[in-house]
């Protein structure tokens, strides 16, 4: 039984745009780098990322789809304010699909692409009372 995820890869077609997107613009800290690969460390689960050759050369060109649907990763869970957070992305270019929005389950959510179309959510919960 899998018992912990220890990080989540990120297949990307432009390494060092990728490496430039998530430690300069998002602030995650860059752990280390190698020909084609790189890893930030969070306080959950690390967040790498894999050049679409060097993926392949590991797993098989034919293992790796050319298209198909994005890859919806949840991030920052426990933002204190979506909005603000929102509002400091936005103004250094991340390229959003929706403006914060509270959803019937008790979330408040935003969604953002990175360079190559991966789907992150920004959220937390709404708090009652």
């Amino acid at each position: 039984m899998v018992k912990k995820v220890l990080a989540v890869w990120l297949i990307v077609s432009d390494i060092e745009r990728s490496v430039a997107f998530y430690r300069d613009t998002l602030g995650l800290p860059l752990k280390s780098t190698e020909e084609g690969f790189a890893d930030f460390k969070t306080e959950g689960i690390e967040v790498a990322l894999g050049r679409r050759d060097i993926v392949e050369g590991a797993i098989g060109k034919e293992n790796v789809a050319i298209s198909g649907p994005r890859h919806l990763v949840s991030a920052w869970e426990a933002v204190e304010n979506v909005d603000a957070l929102y509002q400091e992305l936005k103004a250094k270019g991340v390229p959003f699909l929706s403006e914060p929005k509270t959803q019937p389950w008790g979330q408040r959510v935003a969604y953002f692409t990175d360079p190559d179309g991966h789907i992150w959510e920004i959220s937390s919960w709404v708090k009652e009372g």
